[in-house]
């Protein structure tokens, strides 16, 4: 069962449950939680399906050109583009890890909290030094979730199945398929050019891309059986 995941948009995760918080923060709204939900993702396990699903999207989506920018609300981090800025902020006077929290983030006294995956600094930048890290992945996962967050739980809840996610309407939100296509959300239009998109098509429905990424969205991985081997496709044609 995955962990918990707190992340600095204010987007909380629990396993299977897939509950996420997401608080409003301007005006009158600055009280006012909902509750919507994601796939759930364990950044400690390099076997959770959204790892190559990330991959997929670093390499089509992530270059420096396009959302490998910090401006983009849709940002992705990763070897091949932009690195998650390391280390954290305001961290540098940091004594152990129990000073970092978060998942995977560790203090190197004098620096700052990094993520535990990066042995050498001096390496971590674009290409072949260190990989997409954990903390990059969940940097990733959030901005794909939070595009549009609720659209998103409708997706995600109503093609997953009732039951998965906890305290969600799914006889008052599933009643009709068109109600919870993936193309209802921005994240696959762009990538299908059914919506203007600068980076232009992406892929086609149905070309393994599209297969790879609507499956996360839908939880066919987690709740499915089903394997990313179109991810693995799309990877191998690039």
């Amino acid at each position: 069962m995955a962990d918990r995941i707190a992340i600095s948009m204010g987007l909380v995760t629990v396993a299977f449950g897939a509950a996420v918080l997401v608080a409003g923060c301007l005006g009158d709204t600055a009280n006012a939680t909902v509750t919507t939900a994601c796939v759930p993702f364990d950044p400690a396990d390099p076997g959770d399906a959204f790892v190559i699903v990330s991959e997929v999207v670093e390499r089509r989506c992530g270059t420096l050109d396009c959302h490998g920018q910090p401006a983009r609300p849709l940002r992705i981090y990763g070897n091949a583009g932009l690195r998650r800025p390391e280390p954290d902020l305001g961290t540098e006077e940091c004594k152990s890890s129990n000073d970092c929290g978060g998942t995977g983030r560790t203090c190197s006294v004098g620096l700052g909290c990094i993520d535990s995956s990066i042995t050498d600094y001096t390496q971590y930048y674009p290409g072949p030094g260190v990989g997409t890290t954990p903390s990059e992945r969940i940097e990733n996962w959030q901005t794909m979730c939070g595009i549009e967050p609720e659209l998103f739980t409708v997706v995600y809840c109503c093609a997953a199945g009732q039951g998965i996610c906890n305290g969600f309407d799914f006889a008052a939100n599933c009643d009709a398929p068109e109600k919870f296509d993936p193309e209802r959300l921005t994240l696959t239009r762009k990538a299908r050019l059914r919506e203007k998109h600068k980076g232009g098509l992406i892929w086609n429905e149905g070309d393994p891309g599209d297969v790879c990424l609507t499956n996360w969205i839908t939880g066919a991985y987690d709740t499915g059986g089903v394997e990313p081997t179109a991810c693995v496709d799309e990877l191998q044609s690039l």
